[in-house]
């Protein structure tokens, strides 16, 4: 996967096989993609995307770019984050031990027990497994990061230190199972589903071919989201989009233990989120809705479970004098475990909703709200 080119060449394209759908999902699942270090998923959005794109680049943060229509003045960007929730190293003990930081914010008590993999600097992948010690007792201190160890099965830091080193990152173990038909767990939906429509949609507009030469379209898989919306917000600036769409995981309230008082319903296998909070441009908000009852795409609408998203929504939207901006839900149950679980319909949903969104867009579309 590993290609050394800042901007992909002809030649390189033609060398790429065309990847399906279904199998570009399930290999950006196993993907290492830590915030901080998401290059396996580049490359494999280099692949999956090359083809069917005018040109294919990164930037110095490491965002993957696909574009189509790059002259035009008219921008629309669709985007999904790409780096997964990860801890980072920080000590190796004598034993051989490994402790660690957080690189975006895992829910330790999801993971405790679990597997998990090193990701070196040079890209190996070094399996091991993450404990808690215990407390008495049992308690939130049990999982705090600070009582938290990884094993790597040595005897020693020198032993260690042949395999892993400081800084290295700490990602869950992969795994892809499809439950039931199309409940689909994995680790790192968040935000891998989001790339995975955004790609999708992406490659289906391309080889339509319907999209007018006056509109360029520019797909983004951000990095560093779990961060702060790093890459999103660089991308943005770059790119100067007049519309922006972010793809983004959202909390379901279909699952035990969701407080029905503080979350909207919604869940999986009813459709695709549609928000009505600030992170939407009301007059876009509209146009979607109006797209989806004409073409018959189920969607769930709903005002978020938070008033301004902790999604790259809030950065798209306020990027220099500001764009019109959607942000688009997939219905997750478990986020931050290593057993997320969406619903391969609601991702459908997700990828006809953004084709067809922005193939009704034309150049002279502004959306913006009314003065009187």
């Amino acid at each position: 996967l590993k290609l050394k080119s800042y901007c992909t060449t002809k030649e390189t394209v033609n060398k790429m096989k065309k990847m399906n759908a279904k199998d570009f999902l399930k290999e950006l699942l196993h993907c290492a993609s830590p915030a901080g270090k998401e290059d396996e998923a580049r490359f494999l959005l280099n692949r999956f995307l090359s083809p069917c794109a005018d040109r294919f680049y990164t930037d110095v943060l490491g965002n993957s770019y696909a574009v189509l229509n790059e002259k035009a003045k008219y921008k629309i960007m669709i985007t999904g984050h790409q780096d997964e929730i990860a801890a980072q190293i920080i000590r190796i003990d004598d034993r051989g031990y490994l402790y660690f930081r957080n690189s975006g914010f895992p829910f330790y008590h999801r993971w405790a027990g679990g597997k998990v993999e090193v990701i070196t600097h040079d890209g190996r992948h070094v399996p091991g497994v993450i404990i808690n010690q215990p407390t008495k007792p049992l308690s939130d201190e049990t999982f705090n990061v600070k009582n938290m160890f990884v094993d790597i099965g040595v005897d020693s830091r020198e032993e260690a230190e042949k395999l892993v080193s400081i800084g290295d990152y700490i990602v869950t173990a992969p795994n892809y199972q499809i439950l039931n038909g199309t409940r689909l767990v994995s680790k790192a939906l968040d935000d891998k589903i989001g790339v995975y429509i955004c790609a999708e949609a992406f490659r289906r507009i391309a080889e339509s071919g319907k999209l007018p030469k006056d509109i360029g379209l520019y797909f983004v898989g951000a990095v560093q989201e779990e961060l702060g919306s790093r890459g999103a917000k660089t991308a943005a600036y770059a790119i100067q989009p007049n519309v922006a769409f972010a793809v983004d995981v959202s909390n379901v309230s279909d699952s035990p233990g969701a407080d029905a008082k503080e979350l909207p319903e919604f869940g999986l296998g009813k459709g695709i989120g549609i928000y009505r909070n600030a992170n939407n441009t009301p007059a876009l908000l509209d146009r979607m809705l109006d797209i989806a009852k004409k073409k018959k795409i189920q969607v769930q609408f709903t005002p978020h479970y938070l008033a301004v998203s902790w999604t790259d929504a809030s950065v798209l939207q306020v990027n220099q004098g500001g764009c019109a901006t959607a942000l688009l839900g997939v219905p997750n149950r478990y986020m931050h475990a290593q057993t997320e679980m969406s619903d391969l319909n609601d991702a459908e949903a997700g990828v006809r909703l953004l084709v067809e969104t922005i193939l009704a867009i034309n150049s002279k579309d502004t959306f913006l709200p009314p003065v009187e």
